[in-house]
């Protein structure tokens, strides 16, 4: 099975203005970047394993700044293919309908009674556009076999490939909508295609719901919370102390006697001292607070609970002892499933972070600072918790490094 991601690229001003655009090169205004920027969030978490865009300069913007969020395939590039092009439409490229009606109402209504067969002036049938967009589509089903390929391109070449693929007329094409900066899901089988979504724009919607709040880590600066937040720092650091005050100034209401902050507890207690510090943690928190101990399978249990409850924010603590839970159950630390099962963690929790209406804040110990343990066990808890860290920051809205107790936002607005 091959999944085709079909995304039409941003909005630019002659969208806004609803001219005609076709071949002409227009480029993204700046709610077309906007937009480009929301919809390649919403991407974040997807294995891309290709991703082909029209050479025009809105769809190839739009395909290069999905391909720079897009961390699990940091080799990928965008591969461009002049067949995904806009349908030509000539001499009307840059009018609008109306005034198309008004200068040339007899090759419009012959345009739109025979597409196939009738163009506009020096533009393109749909006939035409059909034999280059059904070259580009066996091109990339034939390249692809089951893996995830990202088309980015326009509205009436994506009607058509729609068509190509379901198998209906392409006559019919302008009965599909494809909205700018959307998002639809082929999946193709030997034995036919099933359109899984059809023009998403839930990403271009902004959440509702969520107070906007300020953390003070630098004299005269502000941070909005929003999506994934990483905690860093070393060993008594201040990291946890601070994610916690953090949630509780931003999103717990003073005059409410209830809160819906979900605090998932990553420790286990082998031992009586590892028993003490998970008490002290426990008496620590506020008494209104959810508990979820998840030891493992962490995003997926964050999911079940937020799908029952009203949950405004959700604080994981934390990576650090995630980490060992996963090298106590490994045969062999250093083997490649350890690994996986590590990056398996991290991908569930940042597609978790952008499934919920929550802000989700990760805390975790920067590893890199101390010397190389002299022993194997600290090599790998080191090298595993490491590139959770690197993966868990690049996917990241917001990363905070405590330093002896004091913050400073290492990427994200300050």
């Amino acid at each position: 099975m091959t999944r085709l991601l079909l995304i039409r690229h941003g909005t630019t001003a002659w969208n806004a203005e609803r001219r005609y655009q076709g071949q002409t090169d227009t480029t993204l205004n700046e709610d077309g970047r906007e937009q480009v920027m929301r919809l390649a969030e919403r991407l974040r978490s997807e294995k891309l394993d290709a991703l082909y865009a029209s050479d025009l300069q809105r769809a190839w913007e739009t395909a290069k700044r999905v391909v720079e969020r897009v961390a699990v395939r940091p080799h990928l590039t965008v591969q461009p293919d002049p067949r995904l092009r806009e349908i030509s439409f000539g001499e009307w490229e840059g009018k609008t309908h109306e005034e198309i009606a008004q200068d040339d109402p007899e090759s419009l209504n012959e345009w739109f009674d025979d597409p196939m067969h009738r163009s506009p002036p020096a533009g393109e049938t749909l006939q035409d556009v059909v034999k280059r967009v059904e070259a580009a589509y066996d091109h990339i089903l034939k390249q692809h076999p089951d893996q995830t390929v990202a088309i980015v391109a326009h509205g009436g070449t994506l009607r058509v490939l729609l068509c190509l693929a379901l198998d209906v007329r392409p006559e019919i094409y302008w009965r599909f909508r494809f909205d700018v900066a959307s998002l639809s899901e082929l999946n193709t089988y030997d034995g036919g295609v099933v359109l899984n979504v059809l023009n998403d724009t839930s990403h271009l919607r902004l959440r509702q719901g969520k107070r906007p709040a300020q953390l003070d880590p630098d004299p005269g600066k502000s941070a909005s919370r929003d999506g994934l937040i990483l905690v860093l720092g070393g060993a008594r650091s201040g990291k946890s102390t601070f994610a916690q005050r953090m949630v509780e100034d931003m999103w717990v209401d003073p005059e409410s006697s209830q809160s819906s902050i979900l605090f998932v507890a990553t420790a286990e207690p082998g031992d009586e001292e590892m028993e003490r510090r998970i008490e002290r943690h426990r008496q620590a928190r506020p008494n209104c607070w959810c508990t979820l101990e998840a030891p493992r399978n962490v995003g997926r249990a964050i999911l079940d609970v937020v799908a029952e409850q009203d949950i405004e924010a959700v604080l994981v603590d934390c990576m650090t002892l995630l980490t060992s839970n996963l090298l106590m159950d490994a045969e062999d630390i250093f083997a490649e499933e350890t690994e996986t099962a590590m990056m398996d963690e991290v991908e569930e929790l940042i597609v978790c972070a952008r499934q919920i209406s929550a802000p989700l804040v990760v805390v975790s110990n920067e590893v890199g600072w101390g010397l190389v343990p002299s022993y194997p066990l600290g090599r790998a808890y080191r090298d595993l918790l490491g590139r959770a860290n690197q993966a868990l920051a690049d996917a990241a809205d917001e990363v905070i490094l405590l330093v002896a107790g004091i913050p400073r936002i290492i990427k994200g607005r300050s």
